[in-house]
């Protein structure tokens, strides 16, 4: 994902080796809480740009799911292909 890649890089992280199961955020993510904020926001925009499609990534629904949608490239990648499906 472009966006991941992008906030990755500006985290001085490893952007070659990205793969499904790359953490994004939780105890052992690679990004904080802003830089989450800020992937979701660049993500949403690029949908939107890109696909002319308007997605809301991050709701009090999925903020409060047991299994995080944030927590790898994998899950991230799935949910958000599951968002602009739905649309």
């Amino acid at each position: 994902m472009k966006a991941v890649s992008q906030i990755f890089s500006e985290y001085q992280m490893p952007t070659n080796e990205m793969q499904a199961d790359t953490l994004i955020y939780g105890e052992r993510g690679g990004i904080n809480s802003l830089a989450l904020v800020r992937l979701i926001v660049d993500l949403e925009e690029m949908i939107e740009m890109e696909l002319d499609v308007s997605i809301t990534i991050a709701d009090e629904k999925v903020l409060s799911m047991k299994h995080s949608p944030f927590a790898t490239v994998g899950s991230l990648t799935e949910f958000v292909d599951g968002l602009v499906q739905a649309n």
